[in-house]
């Protein structure tokens, strides 16, 4: 499997300051601190979004999926929102599976 980095970006939006998050690679039980700790400090900052963007995100077991959960979930308690974009083959069928695109990508819009 691919290593697994984030890169983040801030960009205004007409909510706020929105934070992209580029996720890539695969995201497993082994990176989960590096994405909860990427994840924690994004939230912490308390924009009005958050967007992932998962086009380059090649695999995301539970334990990663549930810390984006935990962080849509805590950023939505602090008055914000988070979302993803683009997931691409296994990521989209398991977002699906999980009915976490319900969660993630309402509307299924892109940014």
């Amino acid at each position: 499997m691919a290593p697994f980095t984030t890169v983040t970006e801030t960009r205004p939006s007409d909510q706020g300051t929105c934070r992209r998050i580029h996720l890539i690679g695969a995201a497993d039980i082994s990176n989960i601190a590096s994405l909860t700790r990427a994840l924690d400090v994004e939230v912490a900052a308390h924009p009005a979004c958050i967007i992932l963007n998962l086009t380059r995100l090649t695999f995301l077991d539970s334990t990663a999926l549930m810390a984006i959960l935990t962080a849509a979930r805590n950023l939505q308690a602090a008055g914000g929102t988070l979302t993803a974009t683009n997931p691409t083959g296994l990521v989209w069928r398991i977002l699906q599976v999980t009915g976490a695109d319900t969660i993630l990508m309402p509307g299924a819009g892109t940014f």
